[in-house]
């Protein structure tokens, strides 16, 4: 029987996954190194500013991080 008949794909043909796999990116440092990481990720198309989370505070004084959540979808 082929996988037309049977209804599983065939181990040649996989189906694409539609579903977005999530990225987390984390910059951590201090405000000033952390703020222009976030303006590099916008001038380089990667991510606008808005799309970070606020500055949150650390365990380390004077350090700050940043998180960058992305869906990405798989190409197959």
């Amino acid at each position: 029987m082929d996988s037309v008949k049977t209804g599983t794909p065939s181990p040649l043909c996989l189906p694409k996954n539609n579903d977005p796999e999530i990225l987390r990116v984390i910059a951590v440092g201090s405000v000033q190194v952390v703020t222009q990481h976030v303006h590099r990720m916008y001038q380089l198309g990667y991510a606008q500013p808005h799309e970070w989370s606020k500055p949150l505070p650390t365990v380390n004084p004077n350090e700050i991080m940043r998180i960058l959540t992305k869906r990405l979808f798989s190409n197959g």
